[in-house]
């Protein structure tokens, strides 16, 4: 079989479900703990869209039978707004494009 890519992953290919979920796993705590780092609490609505995706990865985890490193269960809760029917942020403003320079960044 050719590989998708020119040079595969250190450790081999990444061809089963395990390694894959073990990737998801490794890629959530990363973003999480960097999340955590630079920002302050005051920062949820901006990073709406980064919490969003630890919970998606978060869902994909659990339903494979793993458990969210505690490093992203940390920052979904920490960084976790309301939100509407609709999977809206209820804090957020009313212009979609909130500018990043509002931002509290270390």
């Amino acid at each position: 079989m050719t590989p998708a890519f020119k040079n595969e992953p250190e450790g081999g290919p990444l061809n089963t479900r395990a390694d894959l979920v073990q990737l998801i796993s490794e890629l959530a705590r990363h973003l999480a703990v960097e999340l955590d780092y630079h920002y302050e609490d005051d920062d949820a609505r901006h990073l709406f869209k980064q919490t969003l995706a630890l919970e998606n990865a978060s869902a994909v985890l659990l339903l494979n039978g793993y458990l969210a490193p505690d490093a992203v269960t940390h920052v979904v809760e920490r960084f976790m707004i309301p939100i509407d029917e609709h999977g809206n942020p209820l804090d957020e403003e009313d212009d979609d494009d909130a500018s990043d320079s509002d931002l509290t960044r270390h």
